[in-house]
């Protein structure tokens, strides 16, 4: 007996009655079988699929590596953030840019500014020749000190020099030099010769030591004696110490200096002058000067003319040598020293009444005189 109500098969699923064929159940469960391993493959493959597409895992073909979701969204990922940081990048760069144009117009500002306060200082500032006039006018000043400086140096100096050697005037009017005199030359015979020769030694010291502080070239610089001796040798050296002192005397513009001949008949008569001052100079070198000749000086008077030199106003403002106010030239010195020679020692003839003629042989002025011309400059 059966029931016949419908039931489920539990194989086919289909509405069956309660009994069923063995064939229909074979085969029902076969294909059911079959169904599912079918369906169990392709939920393998599916999920095989799957699993590749998610982790890229297996490969679609040899030479060509497949990429998965994860890769993908991985690699958007990283494009993603290259873009954020070019962007970011490209944001730093237009602020920088802003800060450079920023610090380029400020530097330009800048500039401007500087060389408009320059441009406005050198137009206040007066002219290149101006500051130059300035400036020499400036040096001249400084060499305008500098040069009354030395000027009063050599006052001082030639001054104290003069005083410590002893150059003054007696009561009776001789001129003596430390203490000893030095007579006109035509009195030399009657001095003793250690005194004339201490006493022109004591010249040329004084001398040399004027000429040093008053930077002054001699015409004619003392040397030492040859080696043989000439009775007039004494006379022509002091001649000739004798115009080197008033050309000096000269040179500090001391006036009235020059000779007059008083001998009659003689072709060394006549006055000199002074070719600056155009005033008669000099005074006689013998004893029988006139009174009017007086005032002039001798140039055969050298302790009279060194303290004429020590008492110039102008005393140190003429030199060879830079330092001076003015450039001492060696023009303009009147005095001729062949004339001077011959009247010094024409005078001494005169005085003593002697021959210059060397075949005499009794022209000697006195004892000693051989000392002295060894010593005569």
């Amino acid at each position: 007996m059966h029931d016949s109500s419908p039931i489920n098969c539990h194989c086919c699923q289909l509405t069956q009655k309660a009994l069923y064929c063995p064939a229909c159940l074979r085969e029902g469960i076969t294909l059911h079988k079959e169904l599912l391993q079918n369906l169990q493959t392709r939920l393998s493959t599916i999920r095989q699929h799957s699993q590749k597409l998610l982790t890229a895992a297996e490969k679609e073909t040899t030479h060509q590596a497949g990429r998965g979701l994860n890769a993908w969204r991985e690699l958007r990922s990283d494009v993603a953030s290259c873009e954020a940081r070019c962007h970011q990048i490209k944001m730093d760069i237009a602020q920088r840019q802003a800060a450079i144009s920023a610090c380029r117009k400020r530097i330009a500002e800048n500039n401007l500014r500087d060389r408009r306060e320059s441009l406005s200082m050198l137009k206040s500032k007066p002219s290149p020749a101006l500051s130059l006039r300035a400036s020499i006018k400036q040096v001249h000043s400084q060499q305008q000190v500098i040069t009354s400086r030395i000027i009063h140096a050599r006052r001082v100096l030639v001054r104290e020099a003069v005083n410590v050697f002893g150059v003054r005037q007696r009561s009776s009017g001789d001129w003596e030099i430390a203490g000893i005199p030095l007579p006109d030359p035509e009195f030399f015979r009657v001095y003793p010769s250690s005194s004339i020769n201490a006493a022109l030694s004591h010249v040329i010291h004084l001398v040399s030591l004027i000429t040093t502080y008053l930077s002054v070239s001699l015409p004619f610089v003392p040397m030492p004696p040859p080696p043989f001796y000439h009775p007039h040798q004494l006379l022509v050296s002091f001649a000739l110490l004798s115009f080197s002192i008033a050309y000096l005397a000269w040179s500090q513009d001391v006036p009235g200096i020059g000779i007059r001949g008083d001998v009659n008949d003689n072709d060394d008569v006549g006055v000199l002058f002074d070719e600056e001052s155009k005033i008669p100079q000099g005074q006689s070198v013998s004893a029988k000067s006139s009174a009017t000749e007086t005032a002039l000086i001798s140039p055969a008077s050298i302790l009279r003319l060194i303290h004429a030199i020590a008492q110039s106003p102008t005393l140190g403002h003429r030199s060879h040598d830079p330092g001076g106010a003015r450039t001492l030239k060696h023009l303009g010195f009147g005095l001729d020293v062949s004339k001077l020679v011959s009247t010094i020692l024409r005078a001494e003839e005169l005085q003593w009444d002697v021959k210059t003629d060397a075949e005499e042989g009794d022209d000697i002025l006195s004892e000693g005189w051989d000392l002295l011309d060894s010593g005569a400059p």
